[in-house]
């Protein structure tokens, strides 16, 4: 009885206590939309690996394609939904549904989008290396540079 007891106590303290990869891929992906929501550049390319590349931009490229759209957008109430993750290695591909009120030249509302964002585990943080629009009904882009930033 005392056994099942410290069973009972032990399990949940060590699922606490350990964190899985994809429990570690959501709070990267939780926090570069936090980041986008208050347009912390900054904590966007801590997130970001070295080896970023996507539709011919790296990693400098990226930060001043996000830096752009911050500076023209007004972001506010920024949320996440993780669909999907893969994880194949080292490599991580994440599908994720994020929302946003969004204002700027020709457009003010709800924007909600599809993302597929890949992540490569260098030491025990996940790094973004591409990220790939999602067509959808209401978000009808499949590429970065369709993007008018």
């Amino acid at each position: 009885m005392l056994i099942g007891l410290l069973v009972c106590i032990l399990v949940p303290l060590l699922q606490f206590m350990v964190t899985t990869e994809r429990e570690r891929l959501s709070v990267v992906c939780d926090a570069l939309v936090k980041a986008v929501d208050v347009g912390d550049v900054a904590a966007i390319e801590s997130h970001v690996s070295d080896a970023f590349d996507a539709e011919g931009y790296d990693k400098e490229g990226f930060m001043e394609f996000v830096s752009r759209g911050l500076e023209r957008a007004d972001v506010e109430n920024a949320s996440v939904k993780v669909d999907s993750i893969e994880i194949n290695g080292s490599k991580a591909s994440v599908i994720i549904f994020a929302d946003c009120l969004i204002n700027t030249d020709g457009y003010s509302g709800m924007l909600p989008s599809k993302w597929r964002l890949t992540f490569e585990k260098t030491g025990d943080e996940w790094k973004l290396i591409e990220v790939t629009p999602i067509s959808t009904p209401l978000f009808q882009y499949n590429r970065l540079r369709d993007l008018r930033m």
